[in-house]
């Protein structure tokens, strides 16, 4: 997935920022999907896949995945509703 793929994907659905917000809204069955960027922590994965969250590839690093989400900070995932 790209840059312009994330930012359409972030638009269409509302987009939960942060690793942690994104797992406790994925316990709690808020989250279908996550993008996760090519430098996230595998144990964030992880914990992602058991809670049955569908795992989108961002190409790019946490920082072009922050600044796709129009954020001025790393953004490691992002939880789709």
């Amino acid at each position: 997935m790209n840059e312009k793929e994330a930012q359409e994907m972030i638009g269409k659905r509302n987009g939960i920022v942060g690793a942690k917000l994104t797992l406790k809204s994925a316990k709690a069955g808020k989250v279908k999907a996550a993008i996760l960027a090519s430098n996230c922590p595998p144990s964030t994965k992880k914990k992602l896949k058991s809670a049955s969250v569908e795992i989108l590839k961002f190409k790019g690093s946490s920082r072009e995945l922050g600044l796709a989400c129009g954020k001025p900070f790393t953004v490691a995932v992002v939880g789709l509703q």
